[in-house]
């Protein structure tokens, strides 16, 4: 859980949708989505690397989803104090360990997701789709 040490990182991809992307330019957006694409591509391998049962494009799907969870996460992880104590009125609990395990229990569906959606089909119908022989 790397991201959790890289608190920089998150506060970019939780400010990125709502304020970066909406205050730019088309060339700076432009250049900026070139270099996400070419990360999201860095981190498609190097999961590919630690994984080697997911192959490249599955990795890209993962790097996304990813991403998409440490954004959906990371406001969570240094809540205000009205929103903490709101959660821990209702019996929630909001900070860095929740941030940690949330991010450990989607990256781990995710990891059984795809690779059940990249695993052979063995289900009647696709066998019955296969030629004999």
């Amino acid at each position: 859980m790397s991201a959790v040490l890289r608190k920089p990182l998150c506060d970019l991809f939780a400010a990125m949708a709502i304020e970066l992307e909406r205050r730019v330019s088309v060339e700076t957006a432009r250049s900026f989505k070139e270099r996400a694409y070419q990360l999201n591509d860095r981190l498609a391998q190097l999961i590919t690397q630690g994984t080697p049962e997911i192959d490249p494009n599955t990795g890209v799907k993962l790097g996304r989803g990813l991403i998409v969870a440490i954004t959906g996460l990371w406001p969570y992880a240094r809540p205000t104090e009205v929103l903490a104590r709101a959660a821990r009125d209702v019996g929630g609990g909001l900070g860095p360990d929740r941030f940690q395990q949330d991010l450990l229990d989607i990256t781990t569906a995710l990891l059984v997701g795809y690779g059940a959606d990249s695993a052979p089909d063995t289900t009647e119908a696709a066998a019955a789709e296969r030629p004999s022989g």
